[in-house]
């Protein structure tokens, strides 16, 4: 029967990191490589410990590979947080509950980005600063500071400035509340108080050993390109080329469309004649053609019932069929390709 007693050690937590882990789901695994960390860091009266894989091992009973993915989630969501590497890595609680990423479905989110230079932190749905956040639920470290300090939602307007112009530096003494305008001045006499160099989209004084030899930047050479040149009279002259040879293609069209006895489906018939786009002794052995066709039996007979649609006609280039025509009061012979 196991009898625990407070004399032979326990480990303080405060009430309120209770009341938060309540509120913040957490996987099995996730708990009791927590609880574990708990007895190794608070069970001995410290923050941080160098916890062994051996060790997580025996107190919870999980696998080591287990182990390495579950610290990985937690410290993706800012519950446990890590310092070194390796052999020498140390675990720690991070007792900041407002930092936790309480949402597991974004636990793999990175809680740390740097964009243009700037320090980003993810915030949790539930954080009080949230409000500040961007679509994505991130927020300019050094804004964020300066909200903490003064305990309030900073205002769009209010321009947090680093003071030393290093924009990693977020510590408070190097953060100063400015208006737009100011901030705009004040920049302005810093870059004309120094040479200026390109630099990750900021400037920074020139040093004599601020970069090794083959990496210090060049001089930006703007070369400025060459005009386009357009010749207008060409131009010109091939627009009205297109436009008299859609002009002379639908005047023949017309010609086509007026000696064809069958008058269907037109649009058809047309984009069928410009697709062949005939030119003059083509046309003219088109009309030629159906003005046989005319006098012939398969086109005379039950009031033209068997003319082809032009369309057909055209697409089987039926102006090459072998018409013959007979003396009158004889039948003639059409070979229209149906027979």
């Amino acid at each position: 029967m196991a009898k625990p007693q407070v004399e032979n050690g326990h480990t303080d937590i405060a009430n309120e990191i209770v009341e938060a882990l309540c509120r913040i789901n957490l996987t099995s695994y996730e708990a009791r490589v927590l609880w574990a960390l708990f007895r190794k860091t608070y069970g001995w009266h410290k923050t941080w410990d160098r916890i062994s894989y051996t060790q997580w091992e025996e107190i919870t009973g999980i696998n080591r590979w287990h182990i390495a993915r579950t610290i990985k989630q937690l410290t993706a969501r800012n519950v446990v947080t890590t310092r070194g590497n390796g052999y020498n890595i140390e675990f720690s609680f991070q007792k900041d509950y407002e930092e936790w990423n309480k949402d597991p479905k974004v636990r793999r989110r990175k809680w740390k980005l740097i964009m243009d230079g700037y320090v980003h932190r993810y915030l949790g749905p539930d954080n009080p600063f949230r409000p500040m956040c961007n679509a994505n639920g991130y927020i300019a470290e050094h804004r964020l500071v300066m909200a903490k300090h003064l305990n309030r939602l900073l205002n769009s307007d209010e321009i947090v400035h680093h003071k030393n112009h290093l924009r990693e530096d977020n510590k408070i003494g190097n953060l100063e509340i400015m208006t737009a305008q100011e901030h705009l001045k004040e920049g302005a006499a810093w870059r004309e108080s120094l040479p200026l160099e390109v630099m990750d989209n900021k400037a920074l004084p020139l040093e004599e050993d601020a970069l090794p030899l083959e990496e210090t930047p060049l001089p930006l050479k703007v070369i400025k390109p060459l005009p386009l040149v357009v010749n207008t009279k060409e131009k010109k002259e091939t627009i009205q080329k297109k436009r008299q040879k859609k002009e002379d293609i639908s005047k023949s069209f017309n010609i086509f469309w007026g000696a064809y006895p069958r008058k269907v489906a037109r649009a058809d018939a047309e984009k069928v004649f410009n697709k062949a786009n005939p030119d003059a002794q083509l046309l003219e052995t088109m009309l030629t053609a159906i003005e046989l066709a005319k006098k012939s039996e398969g086109w005379q007979k039950e009031n033209g019932k068997f003319i082809p649609h032009p369309a057909t006609w055209l697409n089987g280039k039926r102006w090459e069929d072998e018409i013959v025509v007979k003396a009158p009061g004889t039948k003639s012979k059409f070979n229209d390709g149906w027979r």
